[in-house]
């Protein structure tokens, strides 16, 4: 069964409410935007890319994050706006 088919598997029901919440974080601006941290598995199920590549990115220091005792931790509203940063435009 895929991570979607389970109801009881924690990790799907989390990267549905991450990917859920991040719209209504940045609705409006001037808004108090509601922090959501969350770890590497979420964040790479989030970002659609492999835990390895997450974890390459902390060591190189490409991607913001927090750690929280040993463990890093991502806020989403900091990746959104990273992920922006990283935009590759077209060539004209």
């Amino acid at each position: 069964m895929g991570i979607g088919n389970n109801k009881n598997n924690t990790l799907g029901r989390i990267a549905f409410d991450v990917r859920a919440s991040v719209p209504r974080a940045f609705r409006e601006e001037g808004e108090m935007m509601e922090k959501k941290y969350i770890g590497v598995k979420d964040l790479a199920l989030y970002l659609g890319i492999k835990v390895s590549t997450v974890y390459s990115w902390i060591h190189s220091r490409k991607i913001p994050y927090y750690k929280v005792g040993r463990l890093p931790k991502f806020d989403l509203g900091e990746i959104e706006k990273w992920m922006i940063e990283q935009k590759v435009n077209p060539a004209e």
